[in-house]
């Protein structure tokens, strides 16, 4: 990090490389002309301007778009003026003019005359006597380049009147000429369509409908995509809470991210949030929601559209951020004092109010700033404390914390590492899942979480202003619009994800495995679905076969290689030693391995093999989850060996292993990996009954603290890898996922989710937890000659977090998922 002190302009030995997002937002505000002439400022810009997404953005987003209208000559003139004029802009001067430009044609067929409106700046004009035998013919007009395109010429036949619409599609980018010949009397008109090369007939494709769009009758009116996107674009928000029951296309669509993106950009009902509050002393607030202006002819009228109560908070707290996606951050007025009113987040919409912990200024300044990581999809505060006056120690101090309702939130401090000294902040916005705010006087800072810091310079303050107003034009939107797909999953994992692995090596899962979802056993040791399953659904795969199971299987969407028992580390024991897996996460990779070469061999013969394999394509195309690690955990534990001995020794020696893994999987082609940390062993009533413990050993909401610390302390340890990972891994996208705070979620506050029972197993005999390491889940003795369940499941799984004192019902599972999915629409993106 360091200061420049040369302007944009300055020639000296470096430039300053603006991010193009930025650029591009600057670019906006720019009239057309302008646009021109920074063509030559260098390749980079050249070919940004010159880009289709850009010119299709600015003409859909710019200030400066202009709208063309249209002044001709008399019958036999030879001379056209066109007019452009801006979009009202709410100017206090109402006898300003509004005509910018004007536009002269000549030496064309006289008697022209606008017949379609302007599209993307074109026109479209034709003779004004269309009853003659040949008619003059329909020409296209560029204004600003003066070009002309003359169409085919059209014959409307004496009696018939001729007309022509101008059009454009976006997907063919084309322009294209609708004409429509019709007679005086009723009879069927004729349409042709031009691409610009030439006239088609389309009288077959084209049919006419009588009814209207509500119509009862029994011919339906399909109305375009594209056409009802741009139609719902321009509704309230509340109408299209509404308008989502007229059918599931329309659910679909409103629902859709592509849809909700494009709503918050181009929607003139998207609203703008202010901020009003009470008195220093009231716990009173209000939100006011406040459409763009849309040149209302009515002055008297009021923008104000809703209005969002908030009570029971701080007194005297003040608009600290501005909204991002519906959300705002707010904290104390009075930022000084020795310990500070803690910074708030708050959803006006629900009314929601996240708290985050306090924060000591000591007598320094304190300013909050709300961003989003559309990567790891969590909203963060960025928190600086800085001294009133310029000292030798007025180093600013940034403090990062991630916004949770479900789990401990603490902040921490991010290194400067430019070592810049600012005393003021203003302004701010959030792209990419960066921080922008303005310091000092010519300087805009981009904070990226969680250690980046960058300057921009600009020659003033009027620059740095246009540009900070540039940059909130996408605060609304989300900074990636493509979704990820992938056509396969290849899994590595233990019981959590385990499809029927070690059934398939060992015996089967017996009932009453299985019971909620698949009827019968299904090799998941849970009553239903796991989190694996959930996301296989999710991305519209079918659920994964088991590598081990030859019965049945389908590998064409991926492989499930996980076990149940598995270790990252392999343990010199058998599975009827020990309780665990054989196939630990190197036997796992081992196969995988295999699987991935012969897979293509056998797959090459061809017929029934083509649809029971994966393509070649899908090993670099899929994704790579990890669930695996609590074995390992809890064989050191059940080794007698302390917590503090495996947190030292044999963590650092279990990631290690783990991060090889990837690295292997990476060379074989591997791009993205989902890898879920471990989960609160210490809440397992297996983990809880294998030692006596002490009531001291338990915390308030009955878990073993120290070994949900051990927990705690290997996700540590994982999440540094995954972010070493990240570095020596250049063109992979690895997603590190917190499992550990969604199921610690379901011990804390089980009834507040519909769970009636936390600790206490569903299935299973016997003790304070309804399990027995002797009598497990399913179990059967006879008794007189009649086989009875002993450990047989509740009637209610689906209020159970546990299901067998090592494993979460379907139920948890799904919450789980639910926590994680949004993460699985960022999963192909690199942070």
């Amino acid at each position: 990090m360091e200061y420049r002190q040369q302007s944009l302009l300055h020639t000296g030995d470096y430039t300053i490389n603006i991010p193009l997002n930025l650029l591009v937002e600057i670019l906006y505000l720019i009239p057309p002309k302008s646009l021109i002439r920074f063509q030559s400022v260098s390749k980079l810009w050249f070919s940004t301007i010159h880009s289709k997404i850009f010119v299709d953005l600015f003409l859909t987003r710019s200030k400066a778009r202009p709208r063309l209208l249209l002044s001709s000559g008399g019958y036999k003139s030879k001379e056209c003026f066109i007019f452009s004029a801006p979009e009202h802009d709410n100017n206090d001067n109402d006898k300003s003019s509004t005509v910018m430009a004007r536009y002269h044609m000549t030496n064309f067929e006289p008697g022209y005359y606008l017949v379609s409106g302007s599209v993307n700046g074109f026109v479209c004009l034709a003779g004004v006597v269309p009853r003659l035998h040949v008619c003059s013919p329909i020409i296209n007009y560029n204004p600003t380049t003066r070009q002309i395109v003359k169409l085919p010429e059209v014959t409307p036949n004496r009696i018939r009147n001729m007309y022509a619409r101008l059009g454009y599609d976006p997907v063919e980018d084309q322009y294209k000429v609708l004409c429509v010949v019709m007679a005086r009397s009723k009879t069927k008109p004729e349409h042709f369509v031009s691409n610009g090369c030439g006239i088609h007939h389309q009288a077959a494709v084209m049919e006419y409908w009588q009814q209207s769009l509500l119509d009862d009758g029994n011919c339906t009116r399909t109305i375009p995509l594209d056409l009802l996107v741009e139609i719902l674009c321009l509704l309230p928000p509340k109408s299209l809470i509404r308008f989502q029951s007229v059918s599931k296309l329309w659910f679909s669509t409103i629902r859709s991210k592509v849809f909700v993106d494009l709503f918050l950009t181009r929607s003139k009902a998207r609203p703008r949030l202010l901020l009003s509050l009470g008195d220093s002393v009231s716990k009173e607030g209000f939100i006011f929601s406040a459409p763009d202006h849309d040149n209302n002819e009515n002055e008297n009228s009021s923008t104000i559209m809703a209005r969002y109560h908030m009570n029971n908070l701080e007194p005297g707290y003040y608009l600290a951020s501005g909204s991002v996606n519906g959300f705002f951050c707010s904290m104390g007025v009075v930022p000084w004092i020795r310990v500070c009113n803690p910074i708030n987040i708050y959803n006006p919409t629900t009314g929601q109010i996240v708290k985050l912990p306090g924060v000591t200024p000591n007598g320094r300044n304190m300013y909050a700033r709300l961003g989003y990581d559309p990567v790891d999809n969590q909203y963060k505060v960025l928190c600086v404390l800085m001294a009133r006056s310029r000292t030798k120690n007025s180093q600013p101090e940034h403090l990062v914390c991630t916004v949770s309702s479900s789990q401990k939130q603490e902040w921490r401090e991010i290194e400067n590492t430019a070592g810049g000294k600012y005393q003021s902040i203003y302004g701010e916005t959030y792209i990419d899942g960066a921080i922008y705010y303005g310091v000092g006087k010519s300087r805009i800072v981009k904070f990226n979480d969680p250690f980046f810091f960058f300057f921009f310079f600009f020659t003033n303050m009027k620059t740095i202003i246009s540009s900070l107003f540039a940059l909130s034009l996408l605060s609304l939107s989300s900074a990636h619009d493509a979704q990820c797909h992938f056509p396969a999953i290849f899994n590595f994992g233990d019981s959590n994800s385990d499809t029927g692995g070690l059934s398939a090596a060992f015996g089967q899962a017996g009932p009453p495995h299985g019971s909620s979802f698949f009827g019968s056993p299904a090799g998941r040791y849970c009553d239903g679905r796991l989190v694996i399953d959930f996301i296989a659904e999710s991305l519209g795969l079918p659920y994964l076969s088991a590598f081990l199971d030859s019965v049945g299987s389908n590998f064409s969407h991926g492989a499930n290689f996980a076990t149940a028992g598995s270790p990252i580390r392999a343990l010199n024991s058998t599975l009827r030693q020990s309780g665990f897996s054989p196939f630990s996460l190197d036997v796992q990779f081992v196969q995988f391995s295999n699987f991935h070469n012969r897979s293509q061999t056998v797959r090459s013969r061809g017929g029934v093999y083509t649809t029971m394999l994966p393509e070649a394509d899908s090993f670099s195309q899929a994704l790579y989850t990890f669930d695996i690690g609590q074995n390992d955990l809890t064989a050191a534990y059940f080794a007698n060996k302390t917590v503090e001995h495996i947190g030292t020794t044999d963590v650092p020696e279990i990631i290690s292993q783990f991060k090889n893994t990837v690295k292997y999987i990476y060379a074989q082609g591997g791009r993205y990996f989902w890898i879920h940390n471990t989960g609160p062993i210490g809440c397992l009533a297996y983990v809880i009954e294998w030692f006596p413990l002490k009531a001291s050993d338990f915390d308030s909401h009955g878990c073993v603290s120290t070994l949900n610390q051990l927990a705690q302390q290997f996700n540590d340890a994982l999440k540094q890898a995954v972010i070493e990972l990240r570095a020596s891994l250049s063109q992979a996208a690895i997603t590190y996922v917190d499992v550990y705070s969604a199921k610690h979620e379901l011990f804390v506050h089980a009834q507040g989710h519909g769970f009636e029972r936390s600790l206490v197993s569903c299935c299973g005999h016997g003790g304070k937890y309804n399990y027995n390491k002797n009598i497990w889940c399913g179990k059967k003795v006879t008794v007189k000659g009649k086989e009875i369940y002993i450990g047989k499941p509740c009637d209610e799984p689906d209020k159970a977090v546990i299901w067998d004192g090592v494993h979460f019902t379907q139920a948890a599972n799904k919450f789980i998922f639910d926590k994680i999915a949004t993460g699985l629409s960022m999963a192909c993106h690199r942070q």
